[in-house]
């Protein structure tokens, strides 16, 4: 942290306001709301679907497809709730987010 986050806060603020940007989009891509909130609406769709008149091997096939879907959206959601709650916890602010370029500012628990 010490001999690497000071001069990269550095150059981060030289950094044209277009490419910022641009890795700002980038970077919205990589967030598990993409991901999760389509599993979350296939999920209820299975369960809306589910009825006790469907033949049993298309029950079967829906339940086989929800614990698939179900496994998806633990592993995605899970471990990003963790890091959250961990990242609060240890609250290092991110530099020049705040208008600070001091990459040792800590607010725990923030």
């Amino acid at each position: 942290m010490i001999v690497v986050d000071t001069p990269s806060v550095a150059v981060a603020q030289r950094v044209p306001e277009w490419l910022i940007e641009a890795f700002d989009q980038v970077t919205d891509f990589g967030k598990s709301v993409w991901f999760v909130v389509p599993i979350a609406l296939l999920l209820a769709a299975l369960a809306l679907s589910a009825s006790p008149a469907l033949p049993r091997m298309s029950r079967r096939v829906l339940a086989a497809v929800g614990v698939r879907l179900g496994f998806l959206f633990l592993a995605i959601g899970l471990p990003g709730l963790c890091f959250a709650a961990v990242k609060r916890l240890i609250g290092r602010a991110r530099p020049l987010v705040e208008g600070s370029a001091d990459p040792f500012l800590y607010r725990p628990l923030g």
